[in-house]
């Protein structure tokens, strides 16, 4: 009969360990990288000689320009091509700061995403096109802010511009639709109609994305061959080029090794077109001079691109912790016109055209919220500013150029 009473056996094995469930960084996760592969590192600390990706771990200091030319200083002799620059702090989320960072990162690294934690919560990530949150992954397990930063040029290698644009091919030809598009088209336009093309005339769009600039120099008269570093680029060029009745000839390549002209065993171009790519050229000089390959004795070069001189752009530069590639990369249009002299070169037309702040943000109101009411009007305000000649830096946001080579 039992009395009730339970017997315990004592034991003098030691319990054996368990291992602690380490969660998932969602930082790294979202840098696409292994764990294993990022070498972390309190700064100010001695940095690795050898590391594939490295995280700078700034405890609670601010981001600030003067941080930022210090860890571009430390981090950028020995750092990977190819590697990933992650700098977080405890400090809060201040785009401004972030902002001040970027700049004092460049031309080093470029900023290429910026993340806000807080405690317990999924990590929302800004990048240039917008804030996303990564709800795919595990919460933050601390509070604070974060930068992922990438090398310059690894950002221009051929392969990743090429898979750039492949990407967002269809973004260039712009909608039909919209009630933005007849602003779209007048920009490519008035390229074709400054290089004033004459009829049956050789003429080449080098970088010509969606092809609308060669289009409209081909409806003006001339036999136009393009190119570009993305494939799928050539489908919008034949697609738009029909729909225009107009005949150009599309092959793939970059402006540093076009697929037409001399390079290519070709007569040069009497006339070369060269609108928005002198920001993806990771060398000025060597894109310049790669261009000037294509033009002959006596012919024209058109080129454009952003301005970093005007307001708007001021302003994003200082507000903006993100910024696409380009923008950091763009050109002063009096850079580009000491480099086209060094090379031979008489200007023989200056334009400002694009507005700045406020009438971009403006015509986007007017296209959102009211239906497209007040777009043709600013289109007009736009056309009669870009209709001659200006040394206004500060009030557009793109500059153009006509040249002419000595003969």
């Amino acid at each position: 009969m039992s009395s009730g009473v339970k017997n315990y056996m004592m034991t003098s094995e030691i319990p054996k360990p368990v291992n602690p469930i380490r969660l998932k960084d969602p930082l790294v996760e979202d840098l696409g990288v292994p764990a294993a592969s990022v070498s972390a590192v309190h700064f100010p600390g001695a940095i690795p000689e050898k590391y594939t990706h490295l995280r700078l771990d700034l405890e609670n200091a601010q981001f600030t320009g003067e941080l930022g030319t210090q860890l571009r200083s430390a981090a950028e002799a020995g750092f990977p091509e190819k590697g990933w620059l992650l700098l977080t702090t405890h400090a809060p989320f201040d785009e401004v700061a972030i902002a001040s960072m970027r700049r004092a990162l460049w031309p080093a690294f470029h900023v290429v995403r910026v993340y806000r934690l807080k405690n317990q919560q999924y990590v929302d990530r800004l990048d240039p096109d917008g804030w996303q949150k990564l709800n795919k992954q595990f919460p933050s397990t601390w509070s604070g802010s974060a930068i992922a930063a990438q090398r310059r040029g690894a950002l221009f290698a051929p392969d990743a511009v090429a898979k750039k644009f492949d990407k967002n091919a269809a973004g260039w030809s712009g909608d039909p639709k919209s009630p933005l598009y007849a602003h779209h088209r007048w920009m490519r336009r008035l390229v074709a109609e400054l290089a004033e093309p004459k009829q049956g005339e050789r003429a080449l769009d080098a970088g010509c994305g969606a092809g609308w600039v060669g289009i409209e120099a081909a409806k003006l008269g001339a036999k136009v061959c393009s190119f570009d570093p993305s494939p799928e680029m050539g489908k919008h060029v034949a697609e738009n080029a029909g729909a225009e009745k107009v005949q150009i000839e599309f092959r793939t390549g970059f402006v540093e090794k076009p697929p037409f002209g001399p390079p290519a065993g070709e007569a040069p171009f009497s006339l070369v077109l060269n609108s928005g790519v002198v920001s993806f050229a990771p060398d000025s000089k060597a894109y310049l001079a790669a261009l000037d390959a294509c033009v002959a004795p006596g012919g024209r070069l058109v080129i454009g691109d952003l301005n970093p001189q005007s307001r708007g752009m001021r302003k994003r530069q200082a507000e903006r912790p993100v910024l696409p590639l380009r923008e950091m990369n763009a050109l002063q249009r009096a850079e580009v016109i000491s480099l086209l002299e060094g090379l031979g070169y008489t200007i023989t037309a200056r334009r400002y055209y694009q507005l700045t702040d406020p009438t971009p943000q403006l015509m986007h109101f007017c296209a959102n919220n009211l239906g497209g009411l007040g777009c043709g009007w600013l289109l007009s305000r736009n056309q009669k500013a870009a209709s001659h000649d200006s040394d206004d830096a500060a009030g557009f946001d793109s500059w153009l150029l006509r040249a002419t080579k000595r003969g």
